[in-house]
């Protein structure tokens, strides 16, 4: 009797060694898919949605209804899901699109030049940390071909952007501290002459080496804010025009204009850099971008 006791009592306790063994392994795979250095708690973590459908039809405006956003992994910290939540459910009729890494790269091989593919190939070797870099690049193709609403994953709105966009507006932006238009925060039509210039000056300066001046870093230049500050000012000089920075639409041609909302972060209407982002990128295992 003894005997058979301790049989038992041996069998539970192999049962229960390798379920807690397959347990930890299989929280293993987990926290190593998404390149944890901090966390040992997988549940501060949750899945982005690639593709979130809109839940009104709204019609009649230029400006297509969808907003991207990007960030290295679909897996992010509890903070940054719900930043990109917030764009979701504030902006029920805009569909909404988010790229990792993969979905990033995989986009500019099959939608950019061959000129576009070889300017994110040559940052991708000569900067393999700053993703940031190569978001900058993306984003500027993904406009043009796209257009709509680009947004940081740092950011969230205040109010509804439908309460902003106007049925005629073509290009919407607000104005920081150095009179530069936003480029963590882009809206446009497709091919709108800022973003096909920007683009184009930006794959230029990567392949040429020679990023414009005016950002945070050296890396900012190539296709960063001063890029499409510099391709802003381009285009309006090449129609006589001047760049405006005060409320109202401006026209570019007899084709395209843009209307600018006055201060910064879109006129007060978005948040940005959310409280806790540092945190949530140390979770990533990444650091800033202008970080050396």
């Amino acid at each position: 009797m003894l005997l058979l006791i301790a049989c038992i009592f041996v069998a539970l306790f192999i049962i229960m060694s390798i379920s807690g063994f397959l347990y930890s392994k299989r929280d293993f795979r987990e926290l190593s898919a998404i390149n944890l250095s901090e966390s040992k708690n997988n549940k501060d973590f949750e899945l982005v949605p690639s593709y979130t459908k809109a839940k009104i039809q709204k019609l009649g405006y230029k400006i297509p209804f969808v907003i991207h956003q990007t960030h290295k992994t679909r897996r992010v910290p509890a903070r940054m899901a719900a930043a990109v939540k917030e764009w979701v459910n504030k902006n029920p009729e805009f569909a909404h699109k988010y790229y990792d890494d993969d979905a990033l790269q995989d986009y500019v091989y099959k939608h950019g030049s061959i000129d576009v593919v070889k300017a994110f190939d040559t940052i991708k070797k000569k900067y393999p940390t700053k993703g940031a870099m190569r978001a900058d690049l993306f984003r500027l193709l993904l406009m043009k071909n796209e257009g709509g609403v680009y947004a940081d994953c740092d950011t969230t709105p205040k109010i509804s952007l439908v309460k902003l966009l106007k049925e005629d507006d073509q290009y919407l932006t607000g104005v920081g501290r150095k009179k530069d238009f936003h480029q963590w925060l882009i809206i446009c039509v497709p091919n709108h002459p800022f973003v096909s210039e920007a683009l184009d000056m930006a794959v230029e300066a990567i392949l040429l080496d020679k990023p414009a001046r005016g950002g945070i870093g050296r890396e900012a230049g190539f296709a960063g804010p001063p890029m499409l500050n510099r391709a802003v000012v381009t285009v309006l000089k090449r129609f006589s025009k001047i760049k405006h920075t005060n409320s109202g639409v401006h026209n570019i041609d007899n084709n395209y204009n843009y209307r600018v909302i006055e201060g910064d972060y879109l006129g007060g209407h978005v948040n940005f850099k959310y409280r806790g982002y540092n945190q949530d990128m140390k979770l990533l295992g990444l650091k800033h971008w202008s970080s050396k």
